[in-house]
């Protein structure tokens, strides 16, 4: 199994201007726990659920409260590899990137389901 085939595509992303505000209410709407943050896609980093219960105040943008330094992925590389990254690295999702475009997102979910499957 490959991350092609079990990533989220295209990614639901946030701009590194958005309020917190916004990437709650995208997080809520979508149902996810993670936002990769990009400028068109170029990945800029990620933010997660747990960022925006801790950030102080509301006069933050995202590009304040999102981790830069990212753990990614390619769509061609292993499901187990993504698992592995994932379980290393203890984290919730990896975006999947093609050089430096941002493709998609393979989640911990993703994962699971694909084992299941």
């Amino acid at each position: 199994m490959i991350v092609r085939n079990r990533m989220k595509s295209p990614a639901i992303t946030v701009h590194p201007t958005d309020t917190p505000d916004a990437a709650r209410a995208l997080l809520q709407k979508h149902r996810i726990r993670q936002l990769p943050v990009a400028t068109g896609t170029r990945l800029l980093g990620i933010i997660t659920d747990r960022d925006l219960r801790s950030a102080p105040g509301t006069t933050l943008t995202v590009a304040d409260i999102m981790t830069a330094k990212t753990h990614s992925i390619g769509p061609d590389a292993s499901v187990d590899e993504a698992a592995r990254l994932i379980r290393t690295h203890r984290i919730g999702a990896l975006p999947v990137h093609d050089g430096n475009k941002l493709i998609g997102i393979i989640t911990a979910t993703d994962i699971l389901d694909a084992f299941i499957d």
